[in-house]
């Protein structure tokens, strides 16, 4: 998947990308041997170049260009800041590496390859880029720079320096013309999946590639310095405002997603939020409304201007009907007077559910009295004045036990 690119002017101060970087050796600044002239890329460490005839041209590898301020030779072609393709300080340190994106006419692309510390996951997004300066040594200007990730290390064959025709996961689509300033290249995808080696250079034919023509004077190249390198996992792939919602009038429910560090969000309308600025706020609206939430990844998130959107609608019915009244304690009453003169003639239990069983014991452990749905109904008929135990069962809830007393 093709990233948005971006390019935004750096000043010239060290700045470390990530601290989760995957790219080995980012800034070129491990190296094994001092570069003194052109085609050593293979003195950075772990960095090296595709084209198989300029791998035994020299050295191992070749073609691509590797420039240190370790490089005190008379002519200083591979220095820094002055070397044969212009003058330039490092964004970082003391080093960086150059290629030419693309020569013309006759074209000539050259390219960086270099193995990831880790292989990227499937269906997880990253952000990745680097930062280039036009070689001021060159009197062309491109577009077309790119990188592109493969599960292997890539290599082909081609001693006319024609392109490596790839689809890049991330490629900018404007001309860069700065001399001066660091220009970020950079670009947000999802991974396929078991990625581990990175190639960065234009992956389009002349055709497809813009070349400006800048100065008169110098190679006919567009010739770029690189510094800086990152890849890094992002924080967060997909903003996630949860599933839509129904609630009555006068209630609420809670919306969003589980929040993540480093992470900002953002709620719009701000009708009937408790928070708009949190993950998971608080929605009590008075109308059916949808709400979006924005979420931006501020770690991973912030080079690559990373940004999702989500949105979740929250229904509103009618006023919901008022709860139920709550629920009255039972009350036994112990003593009751069966004299027909309708006050208290009844063993009365107050609140009494439906469904309740009760059992009247005398004091010999006779049943005197059964019911499996009483209703105050007993009167004590047949049974002489005493006190009696009786066992009352109420459903869902505990038993009742204890005594009461007839008395005419």
């Amino acid at each position: 998947m093709q990233g948005l690119i971006l390019l935004i002017f750096a000043v010239l101060v060290p700045c470390k990308i990530f601290s989760q970087n995957l790219v080995s050796n980012p800034s070129f600044e491990s190296y094994n041997t001092c570069p003194t002239t052109t085609s050593q890329i293979f003195y950075a460490n772990f960095w090296f170049q595709p084209n198989v005839p300029f791998m035994t041209w020299q050295q191992p590898s070749g073609s691509s260009d590797y420039y240190n301020i370790c490089d005190t030779s008379t002519l200083h072609i591979a220095g820094v800041p002055a070397n044969w393709m212009g003058f330039q300080f490092p964004r970082t340190a003391n080093a960086y590496a150059g290629i030419a994106f693309i020569n013309n006419p006759g074209g000539g692309w050259e390219y960086l390859e270099v193995g990831l510390t880790d292989s990227l996951k499937a269906k997880k997004k990253y952000c990745g880029g680097y930062y280039i300066s036009r070689g001021s040594n060159g009197r062309n200007a491109c577009n077309k720079q790119g990188i592109y990730f493969d599960v292997d290390s890539v290599f082909y064959y081609s001693p006319s320096y024609q392109p490596l025709i790839r689809n890049p996961q991330i490629e900018n689509q404007f001309v860069i013309i700065d001399t001066s300033n660091w220009v970020l290249v950079k670009g947000a995808f999802i991974a396929q999946g078991g990625e581990r080696f990175m190639l960065i250079g234009n992956f389009r034919d002349l055709i497809s590639t813009t070349v400006d023509t800048i100065g008169s004077s110098g190679f006919f190249t567009s010739y770029y310095f690189i510094d800086d390198v990152f890849v890094e996992e992002m924080l967060i792939d997909t903003a996630n405002a949860g599933g839509d919602k129904v609630v009555c009038a006068d209630s609420s429910t809670q919306i969003g997603m589980q929040p993540c560090n480093g992470c900002i969000y953002t709620w719009q309308p701000a009708t009937g939020l408790s928070d708009t600025a949190i993950a998971q706020p608080v929605a009590s609206p008075t109308q059916t409304i949808t709400y979006i939430l924005t979420v931006r990844d501020t770690i991973t998130g912030t080079l690559c201007d990373w940004t999702s959107t989500d949105t979740v609608t929250v229904f509103v019915d009618p006023p919901c009907p008022p709860p139920p009244p709550p629920e009255q304690p039972i009350e036994i009453y112990n003593i009751f007077t069966p004299n027909n003169d309708l006050k208290n003639d009844v063993f009365y239990i107050k609140n009494l559910p439906a469904n309740s069983s009760l059992q009247i014991f005398n004091r010999w452990g006779s049943r005197v009295y059964q019911s499996s749905n009483y209703n105050n109904q007993w009167n004590g008929g047949g049974v002489p004045d005493g006190t009696y135990y009786y066992i009352l069962v109420v459903p869902n809830k505990e038993n009742y036990h204890g005594f009461v007393e007839i008395r005419r």
